[in-house]
């Protein structure tokens, strides 16, 4: 039986990655730091593609600080006026 599971994630050429410094990019046990939550919740959202990311391999992913405030930002609820 075929697999049709979808990939997920962005699959970045190599130059969109090296125009971004290595300060920018972030493990997802940083992510999991920097959010708060369990390494587990950060893989959830990846495998949910509810945050932005980078699948370098099967296995490694890479998130970058920017894109993530922006996301972040983005997710941010409105105070009532």
């Amino acid at each position: 039986m075929a697999n049709n599971k979808k990939e997920k994630g962005i699959i970045a050429p190599v130059a969109k990655i090296s125009n971004l410094s290595s300060e920018d990019l972030i493990t997802t046990e940083e992510v999991a730091k920097l959010f708060s939550v369990s390494i587990q919740s950060v893989r959830k959202w990846v495998e949910n593609n509810k945050i932005p990311f980078f699948r370098i391999t099967h296995k490694k992913i890479l998130f970058s600080k920017e894109a993530l405030m922006v996301w972040l930002n983005e997710k941010a609820v409105q105070p009532l006026m």
